[in-house]
């Protein structure tokens, strides 16, 4: 493989990293809004959390990962 497809596979899978951490977060807030809503028990409460620390970790990881490679 040469060092091009390798750079620009690299950067694929830190856009598909930054991807899945936004979704993460997005459900994230959603699981939080039911968790308001009054009806839903404390679980969802608990997998909001670790939905937005899940998907703020892997949005950081990859965005810093695209930095790298952009600065390189």
């Amino acid at each position: 493989m040469k060092n091009g497809q390798r750079s620009w596979r690299h950067t694929n899978l830190a856009i598909i990293g930054l991807t899945i951490g936004l979704v993460a977060t997005g459900a994230s807030v959603r699981l939080w809004l039911r968790a308001l809503g009054g009806n839903a028990g404390s679980g969802y409460e608990s997998a909001a959390v670790v939905a937005m620390l899940f998907g703020v970790f892997v949005a950081t990881c990859a965005a810093h990962e695209i930095w790298r490679a952009r600065v390189r």
